[in-house]
């Protein structure tokens, strides 16, 4: 008789922690997103069988516009945009306008090389992707997107994982399960010299090993400024301006002052802002809105910058179903270069060298800064196989300008010392606890 060996039990790790969800609009959301973006990537399999998959550990961001059933418009939003995630209640319907996958970015080397280059994509984050691909959309569909907003659409903005930068900060914050409701609580800036709402950027640049202190639950402290950043994340106030490129916190909250559509001579009634922040992995309310909005309005010189608050949720849908053998050390990688971006109305994914900035064919992507200046300037002139890119970056930049509104907005925003740069300590004055403010006011119940 033969002794059976005993099976071996092995330590394991979920990718993703389950979540409970906000609401089920925030799961409507990312389900909206997330089933595009794996019919799309089913669809590249047969179109590209020998090409570049990416992996199931990665980041994808999306927008989504939700159309209630009574909306007049709601047959030309389902005719213009195909099916969509129709919420259990059959009283609104889902659909995504523009998705992106990558979490890369392009190095110094590259950064110098390409100095000046409007060609490439210098910034390949889901969420910088999907935003890009919305401003692409927005340009050609501008007309169509606010007749659906004044009819009361409204916008989503998806992540399956929480942006980098101070949104990963878990330092002077207690998350809670509580509900997210509008408006936002009063939040109190207690450690503005060690970086609470300090600007921070993707990238390690530090010179030798005395820059860093040894990093705790993924937090590093930088000598040479005292701040603290996540782990592969560096204080802007340490980086040569050329080489910054801003964290997705940063960028995120950016666009809840300067709005999602670009620079523009709209008057900032017509700027475009999302009403719901739905974000899945590493989620927690409380940094959250610290990172996307309420430290913005701690910079405030005046009342000169009007930050826009979105209901933030949670969701419980499941991205990476994957696990990890504890025992064997695995642990997750991002090392792909892939990334990959579509808009609504596109028939397949784009496909970006994150190291490159640039389609693996050496082109240009769809949404670089160059390519858009040439969409945009065909719609305006209508003279875009007419002129050369060089003339209608040109034309872009003159008439962005112009946006005087728009650059008066951006220029109080960036050239504020008190977010790059924090102060010294000092003692605290009547403005360090300032309500966040916001014109209505939206409970959570409203999400349902």
């Amino acid at each position: 008789m033969t002794t059976e060996e005993p099976l071996l039990k092995h330590a394991i790790r979920h990718a993703e922690k389950r979540r409970i969800a906000s609401c089920t609009k925030a799961d409507d959301i990312a389900h909206c997103v997330v089933h595009k973006y794996k019919s799309l990537l089913a669809a590249r399999k047969e179109q590209v069988p020998d090409g570049e998959m990416p992996p199931k550990q990665t980041v994808i961001a999306g927008i989504v516009l939700i159309v209630e059933a009574n909306c007049p418009y709601a047959s030309e939003a389902a005719s213009t945009f195909g099916p969509g995630k129709t919420s259990d209640d059959k009283l609104c319907s889902f659909y995504c306008l523009s998705l992106g996958q990558g979490t890369k970015f392009l190095s110094p080397t590259v950064l110098a090389e390409a100095d000046g280059n409007s060609h490439r994509v210098r910034d390949a984050h889901a969420e910088v992707l999907a935003r890009r691909g919305f401003k692409k959309w927005y340009i050609v569909h501008k007309t169509l997107y606010w007749k659906m907003v004044n009819a009361g659409a409204e916008l989503a903005f998806y992540t399956s994982t929480a942006p980098c930068g101070n949104s990963c900060l878990k330092k002077w914050a207690k998350n809670t399960g509580t509900p997210d409701s509008l408006p936002h609580p009063a939040f109190n800036v207690s450690a503005r010299a060690a970086g609470q709402v300090a600007v921070t950027v993707k990238g390690d640049f530090h010179d030798n090993e005395d820059d860093v202190e040894p990093s705790v639950d993924g937090i590093q402290k930088w000598v040479r400024t005292g701040i603290s950043a996540p782990v592969g994340m560096t204080p802007a106030a340490a980086v040569p301006l050329d080489h910054r490129i801003a964290s997705c916190s940063d960028k995120i909250a950016s666009w809840m002052v300067l709005g999602m559509q670009g620079a523009t001579s709209d008057p900032p009634a017509n700027w475009v802002f999302p009403k719901y922040f739905v974000c899945g992995r590493k989620y927690g309310n409380t940094t959250l809105r610290r990172a996307l909005c309420c430290r913005l309005e701690h910079t405030k010189k005046n009342n000169d910058i009007q930050v826009q608050h979105p209901l933030i949720l949670c969701t419980g849908m499941i991205l990476d179903d994957s696990t990890y053998n504890v025992d064997n050390d695995e642990k997750a990688s991002f090392a792909s270069n892939l990334c990959l971006l579509w808009m609504a109305g596109e028939k397949t994914l784009e496909a970006i060298n994150g190291t490159t900035g640039l389609t693996y064919c050496g082109t240009s992507p769809s949404v670089s800064r160059a390519s858009l200046s040439l969409l945009w300037y065909g719609l305006e002139h209508e003279a875009a196989n007419k002129d050369s890119s060089d003339t209608a970056l040109n034309s872009y930049m003159t008439a962005k300008a112009k946006a005087e509104l728009y650059a008066m907005a951006k220029k109080s925003l960036f050239g504020n010392r008190r977010l790059l740069y924090p102060f010294p300590r000092h003692q605290p004055d009547e403005s360090e606890s300032r309500p966040c403010k916001r014109p209505r006011s939206t409970s959570l119940n409203e999400a349902h």
